[in-house]
């Protein structure tokens, strides 16, 4: 509080004794913990260590929370809350906030390559999707859409995996407002056994699919396309020959201004 950084690493001489330790470990693993509450580009950690923990600000069972994810007591299912960019360089200046700027704020506008993006997180497992279906094809305007999927864990630990539901609204027209690239939709967490299934289901509501109106100043839904994704991650970030996510699409064919009488 009340200093600057300079950039988004970590602090002072912390690199260096991560760097120290990786070096006198040897063939041993190095795991590192890192208590913050702002993002840090561990970049060199990532690439040169077992793994890196986030472990925030825990409080005073911070300690054996920590100690039962790293000797395996329990598979962690944390989410990060915000984007880890690789450093300065990919954030706009500070004076400017305008979140469309190249290369854009947030997971929301940007589109280069973080460290890590919003949403991610591992587990001692893994995650399949299938078996997606959604209520409508066409939505009126103020219509919730719902979205369902199988979660399948196909590893051979049980753990809680953190589903997320993302949409892209294109409008049919052009509207001259600013539009996401991406927006998380709905979310939820539930615990699968190990090769086991669970039924997930995602709420599209209208606030989800709005757009922000900056010359009204409120929101609106306009007649559009929508991508919606569902997976353990975002959509874009997800491998090719991986089903960690599954997409589908719907259309709005109507507008609102929010909130829906």
């Amino acid at each position: 509080e009340g200093n600057d950084r300079r950039d988004l690493r970590l602090p002072g001489l912390q690199h260096e004794l991560v760097k120290r330790v990786a070096a006198a470990a040897g063939s041993s693993p190095v795991i590192v913990v890192c208590m913050n509450g702002g993002a840090v580009a561990l970049e060199w950690e990532r690439d040169n260590t077992a793994a890196v923990l986030y472990g925030w600000y825990g409080g005073q069972e911070a300690g054996h929370a920590i100690a039962d994810v790293l000797f395996g007591e329990v598979s962690p299912a944390g989410r990060l809350p915000y984007t880890v960019y690789e450093g300065v360089h990919q954030l706009p200046p500070i004076t400017d906030y305008d979140m469309t700027s190249p290369p854009g704020r947030t997971y929301r506008y940007f589109n280069d390559t973080p460290l890590w993006e919003f949403g991610y997180g591992l587990s001692y497992t893994t995650f399949e999707y299938s078996d997606v279906s959604i209520s409508t094809t066409a939505a009126s305007a103020c219509e919730p859409v719902h979205l369902t999927a199988t979660v399948t864990n196909t590893g051979s630990v049980a753990s809680d995996e953190v589903y997320q539901c993302y949409v892209a609204v294109t409008p049919s027209e052009s509207t001259g407002l600013s539009v996401p690239r991406l927006q998380l939709a709905d979310f939820g967490r539930v615990h699968v056994p190990a090769g086991a299934k669970q039924k997930v289901t995602c709420e599209l509501h209208p606030l989800q699919l709005a757009v922000f109106d900056e010359y009204e100043f409120a929101l609106r839904q306009v007649p559009a396309s929508v991508s919606v994704s569902i997976g353990g991650k975002q959509p874009t970030t997800c491998p090719s020959s991986a089903a960690c996510f599954l997409s589908t699409a719907f259309s709005i064919t109507s507008s609102a201004t929010l909130p829906c009488p």
